[in-house]
């Protein structure tokens, strides 16, 4: 295809002179391309769009490339291990939904070999964290949880002496309790020590990632329905795969509206009109495509990441572009059967496609809003 003639290569710059060193985007489209069904699906969609006028089908895969930058973002840490083992942690990033208390205690556990179900993380406060940074951008869960890893480390540091003196088999209970009998307080508190070199140049490292989306276009009314999309989505090693798969659905839903539905008008004296959800429409539980299937590609550790992973949260929601590109192709076949639009004609679309955009691009006569 024209896309992936197009493509990068491994080594190749980007207009902002970051050299891509590593690239994997080849591999995400042709994994995706056969695990939607892409080809087979495109021959039946053009032979449902043949035999219906008013109800056409559209699809669209789009590849993604998105940088993630750390520099500049601080997290710190503290982790206190209680005489009865339990363990409380403390860090600068905030709990907003996107499973960064459940990373953050993960790494704990791994790193001190301690039940995950002893450990609990505190909402945030600048008492304990007194090097907040905001939380955005993506990075907030591996960069606390990079502050967790070298916490934890400093408190294995502290037990090395007490993991000696006990025999094979202790438990972690047992482990805390000879620990503070020898008068070693297990508390620690450390940073991320976030590197100050971008391997990418103006960036970190990069998130790849491909979504397909169909859609069905009511070409008389512009509603549009999600059929299905699939999204092939690069995590790196994840450290979470339940909570990295919900953020990819999460991401593309929100965006979902952002290109179909969430459009702001004002009036002619500047003053935005349509501030309630009579008017501006978010995306709802029926937005949602009726088949949703994500992935996350497998054996692709991110050498330059925490613990191997990547972020998500920002980088799917740019996958959602799939679907107004789908809702074009859609329109585009309507276009070219009623109104002999040249194939090689292209219909832009502006976002967010709205119905009445769709309705006013799709060429519509007033002679062809009847029953016969």
């Amino acid at each position: 295809s024209i896309k992936e003639a197009n493509f990068y290569k491994t080594g190749d710059k980007t207009p902002t002179g970051d050299k891509l060193k590593f690239w994997d985007i080849n591999t995400i489209w042709s994994q995706l391309m056969k695990s939607s069904d892409f080809s087979s699906r495109l021959t039946e969609l053009n032979t449902y769009n043949t035999a219906n006028k008013w109800r056409k089908k559209g699809i669209s895969i789009v590849p993604v490339k998105f940088g993630v930058d750390w520099f500049g973002s601080e997290f710190d840490c503290l982790v206190n291990i209680q005489t009865d083992g339990s363990v409380t942690i403390g860090t600068g990033g905030i709990e907003l939904g996107q499973g960064l208390h459940t990373k953050v205690a993960q790494v704990v556990a791994y790193t001190l070999k301690c039940p995950i179900s002893e450990c609990s993380v505190m909402p945030f406060n600048t008492k304990v964290n007194t090097l907040p940074e905001v939380t955005g951008g993506s990075i907030t869960s591996e960069l606390c949880g990079m502050a967790a890893s070298h916490t934890a480390n400093a408190i294995n540091e502290k037990l090395k002496p007490v993991r000696a003196s006990l025999p094979s088999g202790y438990t972690w209970k047992q482990l805390v309790t000879k620990a503070y009998s020898m008068g070693i307080t297990m508390s620690a508190k450390n940073e991320s020590h976030t590197p100050l070199i971008n391997h990418c140049g103006t960036q970190t490292y990069n998130s790849y990632s491909a979504a397909v989306s169909e859609v069905e276009l009511d070409v008389l009314t512009g509603e549009t329905e999600i059929t299905r999309v699939d999204i092939l989505f690069d995590g790196g090693y994840s450290l979470n795969p339940a909570v990295d798969i919900g953020q990819v659905e999460g991401a593309f839903t929100m965006g979902i509206g952002y290109y179909l539905t969430e459009e702001h008008l004002y009036n002619k004296n500047g003053k935005l009109f349509n501030n309630g959800t009579w008017e501006y429409k978010p995306p709802s539980a029926l937005d949602i495509p009726l088949a949703l299937n994500v992935a996350l590609l497998k054996n692709q550790p991110n050498t330059v990441g925490f613990m191997s992973s990547k972020a998500q949260g920002e980088p799917p929601m740019c996958c959602s572009c799939s679907v107004m590109f789908a809702v074009e192709d859609a329109l585009k076949a309507s276009l070219t059967e009623r109104v002999h639009e040249a194939p090689g004609e292209y219909t832009s679309l502006d976002g967010p496609a709205t119905v009445d955009k769709i309705t006013n691009a799709a060429k519509l006569s007033y002679t062809e809003f009847n029953l016969k």
